[in-house]
């Protein structure tokens, strides 16, 4: 059952889902505790330019002298630090009555809930369907040694039967069928019963001079439907069949013709006990 749970792709996609959710669950959870932010930077500025110098005394008079200065010497107070400079700071969030956050937490846990029922439903679903299965596949497997067991017997029980008897004969090369009270010949061509001879009477019961029986003939119906090129007359005794033989014995005989008129199909059994 475990690599039945473990191969369902419906499964697997919930088992994600699941864990999507408790990843979603910690994200919000995160989002409403306290946040608490460390900073440090170290830099040098540049100075450039003609720096003026005003007297001490008078930081807002007339400038007393001049130095003179260019780009480059900014770039070399920048790259060799000449004026460092160095801060540090820290900084708190404490979120108070984040509403926001705390109704995506319980969103959150409320869709990971939804999941994890949805996931144990299927599970059990599964479970059940398997065990359906096992118990059906277990009855198969006890039918079949059961049947198995009935053949045997019944087998061991035919071979205890004393074989019946009979008097039932044919022979297919000449298409005859006879037991104590008749014999009947078959017409080869259209599987008619060419002769039929009752024993007791040693007689023929069939005009040997007319066409297989039984034999079937007349005209199409003027008021049906027209057939493509219908014939003028229908006689069976005219007509080709396929002869099968359906049993041989040893309790009847039967002998299948299958022929075909123009737009019609014919067929017959001559049977004999």
């Amino acid at each position: 059952m475990a690599v039945a749970l473990q191969n369902r792709p419906d499964l697997e996609a919930l088992r994600i889902g699941i864990r999507t959710g408790e990843f979603n669950v910690s994200y919000a959870r995160n989002q409403a505790l306290p946040n608490l932010s460390f900073t440090a930077s170290l830099w040098s500025p540049g100075v450039s330019g003609t720096r003026l110098i005003y007297p001490a005394s008078d930081p807002f008079g007339d400038p007393i002298g001049r130095i003179p200065g260019g780009r480059s010497d900014s770039l070399k107070d920048v790259f060799g630090f000449k004026l460092k400079n160095v801060s540090f700071g820290f900084t708190l969030d404490i979120p108070v009555s984040d509403l926001a956050s705390r109704a995506a937490l319980a969103q959150a846990k409320v869709d990971l809930d939804q999941r994890a029922l949805e996931f144990k439903n299927l599970e059990q679903e599964v479970l059940t369907k398997i065990k359906i299965a096992l118990r059906e596949t277990e009855m198969n497997f006890k039918r079949i040694h059961a049947l198995k067991r009935a053949r045997e017997l019944a087998q061991k029980q035919l071979a205890t039967v004393p074989p019946v008897a009979t008097d039932l004969r044919i022979d297919e090369s000449q298409l005859t069928m006879e037991n104590s009270f008749v014999r009947v010949r078959l017409d080869a061509a259209t599987g008619g019963v060419a002769s039929l001879a009752a024993k007791p009477l040693g007689a023929e019961v069939l005009d040997p001079a007319a066409a297989a029986f039984p034999r079937f003939y007349g005209r199409p119906n003027p008021a049906l439907p027209a057939r493509p090129e219908p014939p003028a007359s229908y006689d069976s005794g005219t007509s080709k069949a396929r002869l099968d033989w359906l049993a041989r014995g040893p309790l009847w005989a039967t002998l299948r013709a299958l022929g075909m008129l123009k737009n019609t199909e014919k067929a017959s059994r001559i049977a004999c006990p």
